[in-house]
């Protein structure tokens, strides 16, 4: 077994020969043999086998044929049809299906642009770009592959066991977004996303409202919604402006909203800063919302949101913190307060990063994961002699981040993402991009997590010296060298005065 629970390459020759199929003389991974592979993947999703500690244990009897089937099918659309969206892949396979039984689509590029054409409608996928990862299928083709190979379709069109598959997929496929759709509905659906995605989605049900209209309906259903999903009501109210916000303040609230527009109306001028009260039940919302939103098991998102909040009203997370969460009258307090008992105390980890902008100029760095990209375009600027004059954007997977004061389009605050959540293991990357019209492009490569104390970020080596940032041919200047020791005495003070 590997570590991700496939088989091992030098297995899947006799695993291949249990089934019957022509063994390959080598495998470099075994979904380079799907007739092994899927049968494999489909009968750990069905339960029949049992994986834990690089073994393979058979476990359960078939007793549902059709539950087992639908397990099986789930469970390689997960593994296959993959995008750059991280879509539910039931969506596209319903997209796939719609298209493939309702319309005659004989080349292949007319039906993969006839279900982005869906996707894109839907708002799952964007108009700009292709959805495929490098090197994959196009999800509406490995969607179409599956569907044919389960017997969901039979050429192009439904058969008896594809009906019932289809009215399954309609079942748990979230409705397309409308403007008649209730405002608890759409809450429902973009509780978890981030900014640019929620606000993306949320202006199909915006319609012809006023923006003192959708305030006042979000604001409406707010009081029975969960912490993630009043997150996104105080998200896009922000995001109308102040007018909106304003609106808020002589709307008749509930007590678990209160404090939300409290502090909205502080970030737009209308109110003083809140109390140290509406500060730990912030606290508390928040914590709950990423615990809601992100593994459960894996509270240190929580944890660091906590923190930062907590310190608005000059308290900490210890023991006193801990307290006061668990009675600041949040429904969920108690949960949150034992949750982040458990973890107020760990060690923050520390991440190496090796930071290049070429070969032969890089440098290696160490942050404690709860370290914003805020913070690492700081500390990306003291690296390489930066002056910090021009605009910048993390690239992380297909979502883009930057400075939430430079308005830049389709960009998320890079203060709202940690390190743990932009690399969340080591061989993680992602691209910083500096000055956008000489785009200096930084490749930033998580090494290693360490277990080890840090008070303050530190350059441990590099190689290469300062680019040059504005290079005159005319009144050519010798470039800074790599100095270690004078980048660590910047590093020491961004440290202090962040404190």
């Amino acid at each position: 077994m590997t570590a991700a629970g496939s088989l091992r390459p030098a297995d899947v020759p006799d695993a291949a020969l249990a089934l019957g199929i022509v063994r390959r003389a080598k495998v470099r991974r075994a979904a380079d043999v799907p007739q092994v592979h899927r049968p494999w993947l489909a009968a750990i999703g069905i339960g029949l086998i049992t994986v834990g500690d690089q073994r393979a244990v058979r476990s359960g009897k078939l007793e549902d044929p059709l539950g087992a089937w639908w397990a099986g099918l789930r469970t390689l659309l997960t593994a296959e049809v993959t995008d750059i969206y991280d879509i539910d892949p039931r969506i596209t396979a319903l997209a796939t299906l719609t298209v493939v039984t309702q319309e005659l689509l004989s080349e292949r590029w007319r039906f993969q642009h006839r279900v982005e054409q869906v996707m894109v409608d839907r708002g799952d996928w964007d108009s700009f770009g292709r959805p495929q990862r490098h090197a994959s299928a196009h999800p509406a083709e490995a969607a179409l592959d599956l569907l044919r190979l389960f017997g969901v379709l039979d050429g192009t069109k439904l058969t008896p066991l594809g009906s019932w598959a289809h009215a399954e997929l309609q079942g748990v496929v979230p409705p397309q977004i409308t403007p008649q759709m209730p405002a608890k509905d759409l809450l429902a659906q973009l509780a978890g996303r981030d900014r640019v995605d929620a606000g993306n989605r949320a202006g199909r049900w915006f319609g012809d409202r006023s923006p003192e209209q959708i305030a006042a309906e979000l604001v409406a259903v707010a009081a029975d919604a969960t912490p993630a999903e009043r997150m996104i009501v105080v998200e896009l109210i922000g995001g109308l402006g102040e007018d909106a916000v304003a609106a808020c303040r002589g709307t008749e609230t509930s007590a678990t909203m209160a404090p939300h527009l409290r502090s909205l109306a502080y970030q737009f001028g209308q109110a003083p800063a809140p109390g140290a009260d509406d500060v730990v039940w912030l606290a508390t919302e928040y914590a709950h919302a990423d615990l809601a939103c992100h593994d459960v098991s894996d509270a240190a998102t929580a944890r660091y949101t906590a923190m930062e909040t907590l310190a608005a009203a000059d308290l900490e997370l210890n023991a006193g913190g801990l307290d006061r969460i668990a009675a600041c009258g949040h429904p969920y307090a108690a949960d949150v307060a034992a949750t982040l008992t458990d973890v107020a105390g760990a060690p923050i980890p520390v991440q190496q990063l090796k930071i290049s902008l070429t070969r032969a100029c890089w440098r290696r760095v160490l942050l404690p994961e709860n370290a914003t990209l805020g913070l690492l375009h700081r500390v990306i600027q003291m690296l390489f002699g930066w002056d910090g004059d021009h605009l910048h954007i993390f690239s992380v997977g297909h979502r883009h981040y930057a400075d939430r004061f430079h308005w830049l389009e389709e960009t998320v605050d890079e203060d709202s993402i940690r390190l743990h959540q932009a690399l969340p293991h080591p061989k993680a990357t992602l691209r910083y991009t500096y000055d956008l019209g000489a785009t200096w492009r930084h490749e930033i490569l998580l090494e290693k997590i360490l277990d080890q104390q840090l008070t303050h970020p530190e350059c441990e080596s590099g190689r290469g010296d300062n680019p040059i940032e504005y290079y005159d041919p005319d009144d050519p200047e010798d470039p800074e060298p790599f100095d270690p020791d004078a980048i660590n005495n910047r590093l020491r003070r961004l440290a202090g005065a962040g404190r």
